[in-house]
């Protein structure tokens, strides 16, 4: 049976991770089979089925991979050998990807960047990394200060990484790393995160409930100007080109 199933961007494919540790990729029209890929991942603990499989592509279908996880982490120790794990794949050739163990041992999230073949790696310590999967290195890391990071992900057009935890979601700029803003949010426990097609949606999901934050830009910053249009127009200490920022 398959533990995920994924379709490709163009919606063109689709892939399953199977609980023989193979990924397939289909024709979505005519259900051909075109590739079948045999998974190199081994976890310790696997005996007792501590771990879920999700397949993905990249944005620009090229690749596909499989995250492996488990489900605990118990026991808690160093060892990133027995903690999450990557595996990556050229859909056109078949081939693995030549990557590092540094970049598919110990993961526990993952996000592609929508535009450049860069993907963010979370590791255990709050740690998030950005690869460059073209040349196999490590191109930034950045700590968000935020406790307990189980989600990563870009937004749309990749300028923003969003981080959670359990209760919030800090927003930070790709490029620099530095953050820009949070939100609280009660959805014990977090288990993903995603973007709407049209990037105006944060959505959160729990084991049996969701969470669709606005992120619409235009929206937020009337609903800001709203707010603060008095405060900056009759406070004294507002520079007078700030003044009329929301006229």
């Amino acid at each position: 049976f398959a533990s995920s199933i994924k379709f490709s961007p163009d919606g063109s494919q689709v892939a399953a991770a199977r609980a023989n540790y193979t990924v397939k990729i289909w024709e979505t029209e005519t259900g051909k089979e075109i590739n079948n890929f045999k998974e190199n991942l081994k976890i310790f603990y696997e005996t007792h089925d501590w771990r879920r499989d999700e397949v993905f592509f990249s944005p620009n279908g090229q690749i596909v991979g499989v995250f492996r996880k488990p489900y605990y982490t118990y026991p808690k120790n160093d060892d990133i050998e027995n903690q999450g794990k990557l595996e990556l794949w050229e859909v056109s050739s078949g081939n693995s990807l030549p990557v590092s163990k540094e970049m598919t041992n110990g993961v526990e999230d993952i996000s592609f960047h929508p535009q450049d073949s860069v993907l963010a790696v979370l590791r255990p310590g709050n740690l998030i990394q950005l690869w460059n999967l073209s040349s196999g290195k490590l191109e930034k890391t950045i700590k968000p200060v935020l406790d307990n990071v189980n989600g990563i992900q870009f937004n749309r057009d990749g300028k923003l990484l969003f981080a959670m935890n359990y209760n919030e979601v800090k927003i930070l700029r790709t490029r620099s790393g530095r953050q820009i803003g949070s939100t609280n949010i009660s959805l014990l426990p977090q288990h993903s995160i995603d973007f709407s097609a049209d990037g105006k949606t944060l959505i959160l999901q729990s084991d049996n409930k969701f969470a669709f934050l606005n992120f619409n830009l235009e929206s937020l910053l009337k609903r800001s100007c709203e707010i603060t249009r008095d405060y900056l127009k009759n406070n004294p200490t507002v520079r007078e080109q700030d003044k009329h920022i929301c006229d």
